[in-house]
């Protein structure tokens, strides 16, 4: 008959809860992917309290619970009411999750977890309670109720460590996926740096030639000038001297013996002060190729300049220095890299290689 009453009375509740759309609030909370922050309701000197916090606390994966224990008895006359006070009492913003544990029993001592004030409570909660009642076949209105039903109290402590190897498990996954893509990106930008380097250098080297073209088009050019302009001074200087001559002859020939005494010492002086000048200007044309020489230094000392240039992009001048590379794996090791302890080296100076291991790693701050 007992039975009979408590199967109705069960029965009704969930009714109840179904038409004012509590049973399932509680379940529709978000849990949190670790759970760490643990109100423990129950009986501390039960066996299923005891195999909770021992399993719970002693796993072989080495977790850290937060556990904050509510005392409460969860048998006999007056329990649904204390339970449910020690549920209204519980500070939602502290905890990640509520386990209410209890050990196994017979249907009737099961009873207080079908009280509809005990469920109203659990479903009006702002944080997921988790149910570990001890029980093998009927389910209480408070397993129906919480976010979650485990058959035992260890049931509910295993969910909770396989919750966290899930999200150990799903982080390490994830960060193996950024290390290859970092590893990848780092891979494809040395990639685009070695074609910068390569390109830099032809540039380099297609501006040197053509400058060294230009050089010699403007050494050509200034050659060509020079020996034009020699040239035509030379025939103007033919001129002169000829036409001085025939004038010469022509005052001897006209002129009385006198007349031809102070011009021919006019015409001596004069054809000297020509000559000088000719002389004069000659040398002058002579100095242009000496002129020519400057801007030719000039662009030689560019010239060098890019040449050098090109020598400081070579890594064996930087060791020589004495900086040092540091390798791992036939590839050079970068600042952000990650480095374990074992790992082994390799340092290239510019007249030795060192393998090393590693045995301590610190960080630096350089500002």
């Amino acid at each position: 008959f007992n039975l009979g009453q408590q199967e109705k009375r069960k029965l009704e509740t969930l009714d109840y809860l179904t038409r004012t759309g509590l049973l399932r609030r509680n379940g529709e909370l978000p849990l949190a992917s670790v759970i760490q922050r643990i109100a423990l309701v129950g009986a501390p000197d039960s066996a299923g309290f005891a195999d909770f916090v021992r399993h719970l606390l002693r796993n072989e994966a080495g977790y850290r619970f937060g556990l904050t224990v509510f005392k409460v008895n969860v048998q006999g006359e007056g329990a649904a009411a204390l339970l449910e006070g020690v549920l209204r009492g519980i500070r939602h913003s502290d905890f990640d999750a509520v386990v209410l544990v209890r050990g196994g029993g017979s249907r009737l001592d099961l009873d207080i977890f079908n009280d509809r004030a005990l469920a109203e409570t659990i479903a009006s909660m702002k944080v997921p309670v988790l149910s570990g009642i001890g029980h093998e076949t009927d389910r209480t209105v408070t397993d129906e109720v919480a976010h979650m039903a485990c058959k035992t109290p260890t049931a509910v402590a295993a969910f909770i460590l396989d919750r966290a190897s899930q999200f150990e498990l799903d982080q390490q996954q994830r960060m193996e996926r950024i290390r290859y893509l970092a590893v990848r990106e780092l891979k494809a930008q040395r990639g685009r740096l070695s074609v910068a380097k390569e390109g830099f250098a032809i540039r380099a080297q297609n501006v040197t030639q053509l400058r060294r073209g230009d050089l010699h088009q403007t050494g050509n050019r200034i050659a060509r000038a020079l020996r034009q302009s020699i040239a035509e001074r030379e025939g103007k200087l033919r001129v002169t001297r000829s036409r001085l001559l025939q004038r010469s002859e022509r005052l001897l020939k006209s002129d009385a013996p006198a007349v031809l005494s102070g011009q021919h010492y006019q015409l001596d002086v004069l054809a000297r002060q020509k000559m000088k000048e000719a002389s004069m200007q000659l040398e002058r044309v002579k100095r242009l190729p000496w002129l020519a020489r400057i801007p030719l230094q000039q662009a030689g000392v560019r010239l060098e300049g890019y040449t050098a240039a090109l020598r400081m992009l070579n890594p064996e001048n930087v060791l020589a220095k004495g900086y040092a590379m540091v390798r791992r794996q036939h590839h050079i090791l970068d600042a952000d890299e990650p480095l374990r302890e074992g790992d082994e080296l390799l340092i290239v100076t510019i007249n030795r290689e060192i393998s090393v291991d590693v045995k301590r790693i610190r960080s630096r701050d350089f500002k």
